[in-house]
């Protein structure tokens, strides 16, 4: 609802340039107090795990692209109806770390298995069917 009000007057790469500026500041700086953070990025880096690639090609690739597609219907449509879609972005991510789950073994420290996944389902059923609900009627 907060993302509406500027889209009226500004573009939505715009809003989307200010809403990365703004997180990279605080991710930035919390993740430079930690040395466990720091430490295990070099680490990653020097070993050239799969773990960089992987978080590169979310990070900088879905995210970004699934907030300038949120932004984008935000500003095209009413937002009750957005954020009941949006809901299911779950599912996704369900899917999603499922699949980095079981292709690369501990990336996740996760073990993965049938009655996790069905568990896991049920949930994420309901947090779509609850947020339909509320945010359609």
């Amino acid at each position: 609802v907060i993302v509406k009000t500027p889209l009226y007057s500004l573009p939505v790469p715009l809003i989307h340039g200010m809403r990365c500026l703004g997180l990279s500041a605080v991710f930035l700086g919390l993740s430079a107090i930690k040395k466990d953070a720091r430490r295990e990025l070099i680490s990653m880096m020097q070993k050239r795990s799969s773990g960089v690639v992987l978080v590169l090609v979310s990070e900088l690739g879905l995210v970004n692209g699934s907030f300038l597609l949120l932004l984008w219907a935000i500003s095209s449509g009413p937002v009750g109806l957005v954020t009941a879609l949006v809901s299911t972005r779950s599912v996704f991510v369900l899917f999603y770390s499922t699949t980095i789950s079981l292709r690369f073994k501990g990336l996740l420290a996760e073990k993965v298995t049938s009655r996790l996944i069905m568990f896991k389902l049920f949930a994420v059923t309901l947090i779509v069917i609850g947020i339909t609900i509320i945010t359609v009627n």
